[in-house]
């Protein structure tokens, strides 16, 4: 269930953009921080993602970096997606 509702009930879509998928395995991204920042919606504007970074208390790190949201990226970073629906799948 995603906030109450059967996925099978949902249009594809709206299932894509409720979904959120957390690997149980560390996972290191290529590209820079902003497209790691933006990993679920690579057509974030950079206001969108500077609002990400801000949002999760990252803004200042990120500012400190010698590229800043340029800089290669070694690590994950939260997404921009916003607040994720209550739920789980494929929890073992």
């Amino acid at each position: 269930m995603l906030d109450g509702v059967e996925p099978a009930a949902l249009p594809a879509g709206e299932f894509r953009r409720l979904a959120r998928v957390v690997p149980q395995e560390a996972h290191l991204f290529t590209g820079d921080v902003a497209s790691n920042i933006a990993y679920g919606r690579p057509d974030a504007a950079p206001a969108e993602i500077e609002a990400a970074a801000r949002a999760v208390g990252a803004l200042d790190m990120v500012a400190s970096l010698p590229g800043g949201f340029h800089q290669p990226s070694v690590s994950a970073a939260r997404p921009v997606r916003g607040p994720a629906p209550t739920g789980r799948a494929g929890e073992a």
